[in-house]
């Protein structure tokens, strides 16, 4: 028994030693060893789709891929991932964070191979590239510097604003750093040549200030909790009837792709008319069910919620001033679920989108205060529209 092991251990070695140099080989002569990244099409002898299989191996670019050297325009022109993703899925590309960032650092897409059995060599692939050497060593360079700029800072207590702030004009995040000699914290706006730098303590003042306009006067505090419960009750209402034709829609679109499948099937269409419509469908689908899913949300504690919500609004500037790192995280996610706007010639800090709960307490506050004459306020006719984010009962526990 032991004698086999020895012998069929040996036996693999000698393959071993066939198979690798022409696996060396192959991949120096500039092909690919795997599966083909996102973007394109592996043709080739032993590839699983029959339809791909060829006497030697091509990578061909697809439709995705030719609609990558876009995003990689993009890219080098200093535009977010997020706008990208954005950009592409309007194109029909549907791409993931975690997929854009892995292109981006993927020396493949500028036409080069990087293999373990060839150790530090790197190959000139036989593929047609979507990124030239020079933007891609451009893109690359941008991403280390800015990873290098936030090591050390994620988590600082003195820096609660840190990526949650950015650039009115550009959009681009700020990041916080120290100045070790001085002792001193900053948050600079990391867009490249971008020479706005902020103190911290001016720039937490300037958040604090925003705060204040969100903190309600305890005059108006138990009138605000009953028409915001009611406004809120009332657009619940409504979205129940919308939603009963959402889901019709979503049911229509699946009999509509069906359809489609089957006149495929029956060649009355081609491929291409057969994707292209489908991915129309499909990205209106997603859509419709994004917001089905909103509006699933469970509000059988909706006056609890607005009740704390109210509560907590009182005093937000000293809460957040004097908490923890933590509690200053909490309560910024909450207010504010998408971050602030910065503008940096102003020293002003703007909103963007603000929790349902918060968002009318300055036009209450604004009215009240604008009554000279001490009349009643007809506060049950305030503008819905100033309501930004949905309603997140679970935020409240700070």
């Amino acid at each position: 028994m032991y004698d086999r092991l020895l012998k069929a251990r040996e036996e693999n070695l000698e393959r071993l030693e066939i198979t690798l140099p022409g696996l060396k080989k192959f991949i120096e002569n500039g092909n690919w060893l795997g599966s083909v990244p996102k973007g394109y099409d592996h043709y080739g002898p032993r590839v699983k789709d029959l339809n791909r299989i060829s006497g030697e191996q091509r990578i061909v670019l697809n439709r995705e891929g030719k609609l990558f050297k876009k995003a990689w325009r993009w890219k080098v022109a200093g535009e977010r991932d997020c706008d990208i993703i954005r950009k592409l899925d309007a194109l029909g590309v549907r791409i993931s964070d975690k997929q854009i960032s892995k292109m981006w650092r993927n020396p493949f897409y500028c036409g080069l191979i990087i293999n373990k059995l060839t150790g530090d060599q790197i190959i000139a692939g036989n593929h047609e590239p979507v990124v030239s050497k020079k933007d891609f060593l451009l893109v690359n360079k941008r991403l280390r510097e800015r990873t290098e700029t936030y090591q050390g800072y994620k988590g600082d207590e003195n820096l609660p604003l840190n990526k949650f702030i950015k650039s009115y004009e550009c959009g681009t995040s700020y990041s916080g750093y120290c100045v070790k000699a001085k002792g001193i914290y900053y948050y600079k706006n990391n867009r490249k040549g971008s020479k706005e730098n902020v103190s911290a303590k001016k720039m937490h003042e300037s958040f604090a200030e925003l705060l204040r306009r969100y903190q309600i006067l305890p005059a108006v505090a138990s009138e605000y909790e009953e028409v915001l419960y009611s406004n809120i009750n009332d657009v619940i209402s409504i979205e129940t009837t919308e939603t009963k034709v959402q889901r019709e829609r979503v049911d229509e679109i699946g009999r509509k792709i069906k359809r489609l499948d089957d006149r495929y099937v029956l060649e009355e269409i081609t491929r291409e008319q057969r994707d292209e419509h489908v991915a129309n469908f499909v990205r209106e689908r997603e859509q419709i069910l994004a917001n089905l899913k909103y509006c699933d949300k469970d509000f059988s504690n909706l006056k609890e919620a607005i009740k704390k919500g109210v509560q907590l609004s009182k005093n937000l500037a000293e809460l957040w001033i004097k908490g923890t790192f933590a509690a200053k995280q909490a309560i910024q996610s909450m207010l504010f679920p998408e971050g602030i706007l910065y503008d940096f010639k102003n020293n002003v800090s703007r909103t963007s989108v603000v929790n349902l709960v918060f968002s009318a307490i300055p036009y209450f506050s604004d009215s009240y205060k604008g009554n000279k004459k001490g009349g009643i306020i007809k506060f049950d006719n305030f503008p819905l529209s100033v309501a930004g984010a949905g309603l997140e009962p679970a935020t409240f526990g700070l």
